[in-house]
């Protein structure tokens, strides 16, 4: 895995980024659309 960081830091990063926005948008809006 360690050989492999270098290649896929990028990939996984970007995935991960975009894997949180993803979520704390669909949050976001849940949370929008009812409120506390």
């Amino acid at each position: 895995m360690v050989k492999n960081i270098s290649g896929m830091s990028t990939l996984a990063i970007y995935n991960k980024l975009y894997e949180g926005f993803y979520l704390s948008w669909e949050y976001w809006q849940g949370y929008s659309r009812f409120p506390l």
